[in-house]
């Protein structure tokens, strides 16, 4: 067909395609800039501030932070608040971006197929994958007034761990700052993106939206379940490691595993695009 693409023909490199998706027609679609808006986004968006409210309260200072670092050193409490209310906020957005984001990328895919409107977005000069990452940045786009706010306070939340773990009387605690404080910023965009990728990669297998977007939040759910702070910091326990290490465990622990997911669904989703135009 001789259609542009991120990785072959006359090559469109990542740079300029992120430069010029703002201008990329399907982005800005998916974005709401034009067409019909997405029906399960808007059924969802109508409930999910009591959902998130509820499951909020239930978790709130939850793998934000653990006093057991600041045992001795009781002039790092109000460090400790700087973890915690971040914390509670950055969770309920989490919560909050991780049910909306299958809302907005399980449908996109699955539309198209049930609706024979795929075809016409092939014709156009984009490769499929192109098309795909458009559709996803341009969903997660109507999450605008999010972004900002959670970029702020995982950056404070992050930051304020590292300080105080560098502020702590504890050499142990000084090489292990950088990558748990790190690892504490990432964590909630990493959560927010899996479930966006989960839900894109549904769609792009399930032709029913809903079943896509079932299967989006099963997925959410399991990891969320097995992969927290509270399961981490008993596994170096079981193994008869204890203190700092346990809760630097607690924090790194989680988003490695997103980390790994989230590569893995990345290089699926990729396939995965390259052929559903020839299997569909």
């Amino acid at each position: 067909m001789g259609r542009p693409s991120l990785n072959r023909g006359y090559h469109l490199s990542l740079t300029h395609w992120l430069r010029t998706l703002p201008e990329n027609p399907i982005y800005q679609r998916e974005k709401g800039g034009w067409g019909t808006p997405n029906p399960f986004f808007e059924g969802v968006r109508r409930y999910s501030p009591f959902i998130v409210m509820g499951i909020g309260l239930i978790g709130l200072c939850a793998g934000s932070s653990n006093t057991s670092i600041f045992a001795g050193n009781d002039e790092l409490f109000a460090i400790y608040c700087l973890l915690c209310i971040p914390g509670i906020i950055v969770n309920m957005m989490t919560l909050g971006g991780s049910f909306l984001s299958p809302a907005l990328t399980a449908p996109s895919i699955s539309q198209e197929l049930n609706g024979g409107t795929w075809e016409i977005l092939l014709m156009t000069p984009q490769s499929t994958r192109s098309i795909v990452f458009a559709k996803m940045f341009g969903a997660l786009a109507r999450l605008r007034w999010m972004w900002p706010v959670l970029f702020l306070l995982s950056t404070l939340q992050g930051t304020a761990l590292l300080c105080s773990m560098m502020m702590a009387d504890s050499d142990e605690l000084l090489w292990m700052a950088i990558p748990t404080g790190a690892a504490l910023a990432a964590r909630p965009w990493l959560e927010v993106l899996f479930a966006a990728l989960v839900g894109l990669l549904s769609s792009m297998y399930l032709r029913s939206t809903r079943m896509a977007l079932l299967t989006a939040y099963a997925a959410i759910i399991i990891l969320k379940m097995f992969n927290n702070g509270t399961v981490w910091y008993f596994v170096p326990i079981w193994l008869g490691t204890e203190g700092t290490m346990a809760y630097m465990i607690s924090v790194v622990g989680p988003t490695a595993v997103y980390t790994i997911i989230l590569i893995a669904l990345i290089i699926t989703t990729l396939w995965r695009a390259s052929h559903i135009g020839v299997t569909e």
